[in-house]
């Protein structure tokens, strides 16, 4: 357990600018963190976007971004880099998700997958936020209701191997 919270404690107590870019969709977005318990903020202002406290504790990272409509154009294979301080970390897309929530006005709404699947909102939440997965979330319309679906997609860090200089 202690070895999941050293790096919730490095993000939550960084002063580091945090920044996610998705260059297949041209997005850019500074990130901030949510006030302490209120886990159901997000930023919505105009480039930028919210580092979701509560996955931090598992070890996977969750960025929510408000009104992102040019995720819904990213396909697995595509990077996201995610900025921490002057550090960028490169990760792949691997999975796409989309549910439709039974009722968009309540964080504790049931989801429908793709496939007709009704799933509890804790369900999507451990299926979608996972140790060693970096996590973007927004909302997309479901007909007329901007806040009626939810996307996900899940990435994997790119670690680079460098040759040992010293064998």
């Amino acid at each position: 357990m202690l070895k999941h919270l050293i790096p919730l404690i490095m993000l939550l107590s960084s002063s580091a600018l945090m920044r996610v870019q998705v260059p297949a969709v041209e997005l850019d977005v500074q990130v901030d963190k949510q006030p302490a318990g209120q886990f159901s903020y997000v930023n919505t202002q105009q480039g930028w976007a919210t580092l979701f406290a509560s996955p931090l504790s598992i070890g996977a990272t969750g960025i929510l971004i408000h009104n992102a409509w040019q995720l819904e154009s990213v396909q697995p294979g595509d990077e996201i880099y995610l900025w921490k301080g002057t550090t960028r970390h490169v990760y792949i897309v691997k999975e796409i998700h989309r549910f439709t929530a039974e009722n968009s006005g309540s964080v504790s709404s049931s989801f429908f997958s793709e496939t007709g699947e009704k799933i509890t909102a804790k369900e999507l939440y451990h299926r979608m936020y996972v140790k060693n997965v970096l996590t973007l979330q927004t909302c997309f319309f479901v007909g007329d209701d901007p806040f009626g679906g939810r996307l996900f997609i899940q990435a994997e860090e790119l670690k680079l191997t460098r040759p040992n200089r010293y064998n």
